[in-house]
């Protein structure tokens, strides 16, 4: 069975068991923007998981490990003003050098003392010690591990001789050579010391002959 109002009998017949009015009837048929919802409940969004960040290197454990692959990758005159020791260098005769780096140029120094001022480059040298240099008025600066001394090569005089570093210093301290304990010395061999034993054999080869006549 069909009505005119174009509602499915099935509809019609649940109003009228329900007692619904027209007011509820219009409901049914009045269109609606509301969007329809389902008894199925909608797909929640998932937070994304979260990544934990490898930890990561402290700021002085990043400086020293960066410290570090810069000096091992220093080469030549980099590597000689890198291992320039600056300061204050007690030397014998009751004199002393100060190094310090040159305000005008970082990769020269200065070498001041009594009477003397010099500016000096560094130069590379295939022993391994540290060595600058002032090539117009021939003075040197060497530096090894146990001290330094400051030459000039043109007189052939030295200006300053075993002047230590505090760092120097540290590394005689620490590296002292071992003390060898002496050997102990046998008193030698003579004529007299050979004969003794030969003596001896016979005087008691002469006490055994008179205590047989005795007998």
């Amino acid at each position: 069975m069909r009505f005119g109002t174009g509602i499915p009998a099935i509809t019609l017949l649940a109003l009228a068991l329900t007692g619904c009015d027209s007011s509820s009837l219009l409901a049914f048929t009045r269109k609606t923007d509301d969007p329809v919802i389902t008894t199925q409940a909608a797909a929640e969004p998932q937070a994304p998981a979260l990544v934990q960040a490898p930890p990561q290197a402290t700021s002085a454990t990043a400086d020293t490990a960066l410290a570090a692959a810069q000096t091992r990758q220093l080469t030549g005159v980099d590597y000689v003003i890198s291992k320039v020791q600056l300061g204050r260098f007690p030397c014998s005769g009751n004199t002393h050098v100060t190094v310090s780096v040159d305000p005008d140029n970082a990769r020269e120094f200065l070498l001041e003392g009594q009477g003397f001022k010099y500016r000096m480059k560094p130069v590379t040298t295939t022993t391994g010690a540290i060595r600058l240099e002032d090539a117009d008025g021939g003075v040197i600066w060497l530096q090894v591990a146990t001290k330094s001394m400051l030459m000039n090569q043109k007189v052939g005089k030295r200006l300053a001789d075993a002047c230590v570093s505090p760092q120097q210093t540290a590394f005689n301290e620490a590296y002292q050579p071992p003390v060898v304990a002496p050997v102990a010395q046998t008193a030698p061999v003579t004529t007299a010391t050979k004969a003794a034993p030969k003596k001896a054999s016979k005087a008691a080869a002469t006490t055994r002959a008179a205590a047989a006549k005795k007998k």
